[in-house]
């Protein structure tokens, strides 16, 4: 464990039932957030007492539970060229989403992995000019409402563009399936 009580390594150092007994003590909201991640993710590829991290997991760049944010425990990133005059619509948009200028990622913070690709995807329809920023909103607010009821929408469950990629994410995530073939064997 390094000074910050993270472990580290490819995926499955920290096992399955070391993450679980990790979140054990958290609050219930941010444990069921880090329980739903486990379940469709693995063992996470860092385990701490205040967060676990997965690396290049699914249509993520990035996805972070965080034990104290109640509300926002799961943050989930894609690599995302934003143009420096479009940080400002960013901030106007809903679902947690927000950019670090020079980081090309763009992120989104909520409890549950449906609202960030709602958001995410929102995100970048405004960021393409497919959508207006008080549209984004709208349509955000009545796609939660329904996805609260259990109805389903492309924009809650997948990623609706194609995000950049860098050459080493590719060997990252090449590397990362061959370790699952190998597994598999």
């Amino acid at each position: 464990l390094g000074g910050d009580g993270m472990r580290a390594g490819a995926r499955g150092d920290a096992s399955v039932e070391e993450a679980r007994a990790l979140i054990d003590s958290w609050p219930k909201q941010t444990q069921a957030a880090a329980s739903a991640m486990i379940e469709k993710y693995g063992a996470p590829d860092e385990a701490g007492a205040r967060k676990l991290v997965w690396n290049n997991n699914g249509p993520w760049n990035r996805t972070v539970v965080h034990r104290e944010n109640v509300g926002k425990a799961i943050e989930q990133s894609v690599e995302l060229q934003i143009p420096s005059e479009k940080f400002a619509m960013i901030a106007k948009l809903p679902g947690g989403v927000s950019a670090e200028r020079g980081k090309n990622e763009l992120r989104a913070s909520s409890d549950n992995e449906a609202l960030n690709f709602l958001a995410v995807n929102l995100a970048q329809e405004v960021l393409t000019g497919k959508r207006a920023v008080g549209d984004a909103r709208s349509f955000f607010k009545k796609t939660a409402t329904l996805a609260a009821t259990g109805k389903s929408s492309p924009y809650t469950s997948e990623l609706l563009f194609k995000p950049d990629t860098s050459e080493k994410d590719v060997k990252e995530q090449d590397k990362k399936k061959d370790a699952r073939k190998k597994g598999a064997r």
